[in-house]
């Protein structure tokens, strides 16, 4: 007979599943909200570029992080 996960294990898989869907998700109904909110869509191209410049900017700060530890 199979081993069932422990209760917290499943939980943690629960939560895990259900945060990706939602970051997933984020990308489409940010720019909705904010549409619907009133911004322009010069506003909302505005944010992406930003929040994009940031992803970038953080990558390249954790691969210098990265290769300066051992």
């Amino acid at each position: 007979m199979a081993s069932r996960l422990p209760t917290a294990t499943r939980l943690f898989y629960r939560f895990l599943g259900l945060h990706s869907f939602l970051i997933g998700l984020f990308p489409f109904f940010i720019p909705v909200f904010l549409w619907r909110l009133g911004y322009s869509l010069a506003d909302i191209s505005g944010f992406i570029a930003t929040t994009g410049v940031g992803f970038v900017l953080t990558l390249w700060a954790w691969d210098r992080v990265h290769k300066t530890l051992p």
